[in-house]
């Protein structure tokens, strides 16, 4: 586990990648692909972010929802 500045993140590794799910509250402007970018510096891309959340549309996201963004570490 480790720290950052959403709080303690646990990983997992299967052997040749490391992934932290992070829950992330969209904010007004959001989509998944910018926040991909800018908010998690490509660590993740919006193809993941849309597999994490299947129950969210993600050409309709609704400010304050919490989203799991897939981090490759």
């Amino acid at each position: 586990m480790y720290a950052d500045e959403y709080g303690l993140v646990s990983c997992a590794c299967n052997g040749t990648r490391h992934l932290a799910n992070i829950t992330y509250e969209i904010k007004k402007g959001d989509s998944y692909y910018l926040v991909s970018i800018d908010v998690f510096e490509n660590l993740t891309n919006w193809h993941a972010v849309e597999g994490a959340n299947p129950t969210l549309d993600p050409v309709a996201l609704q400010v304050g929802t919490k989203s799991i963004f897939p981090l490759f570490l």
